[in-house]
């Protein structure tokens, strides 16, 4: 019989949306499949980088996505990975103008053995 694992974790908790945030990595080895869910206190713009490493000395490199990860005037966006062959994770949030504050779950599932 196979397992499903859920993690949640708060990476942003109502931090500044008007400066450049980078959240603390996570490990997500074993990790099947992710998302972050990320909130605004008031409508932003701005965009987006999931950043990863394969180990711990290994460099940060953004993950390639095949859409720009930016919202324009918008309050909420979610993004989501079906594959996380990662050692370490970390969310960036480059703002170009808004207000407020951003929060962000990462939601992490291991689908089983």
């Amino acid at each position: 019989m196979s397992r499903k694992t859920t993690h949640n974790y708060t990476v942003f908790n109502a931090v500044s949306a008007t400066t450049n945030q980078t959240s603390a990595e996570t490990s997500i080895q074993g990790i099947d499949k992710l998302s972050y869910h990320v909130k605004f206190s008031a409508n932003n713009t701005g965009a987006f980088t999931v950043e990863a490493k394969n180990s711990d000395s290994d460099a940060w490199f953004s993950i390639p996505f095949n859409a720009t990860m930016s919202i324009t005037a918008d309050n909420e966006a979610l993004l989501i990975m079906n594959e996380t062959p990662f050692k370490l994770i970390r969310l960036n949030w480059v703002p170009s103008a808004g207000s407020g504050t951003i929060t962000a779950i990462l939601n992490m599932r291991s689908i089983g053995a």
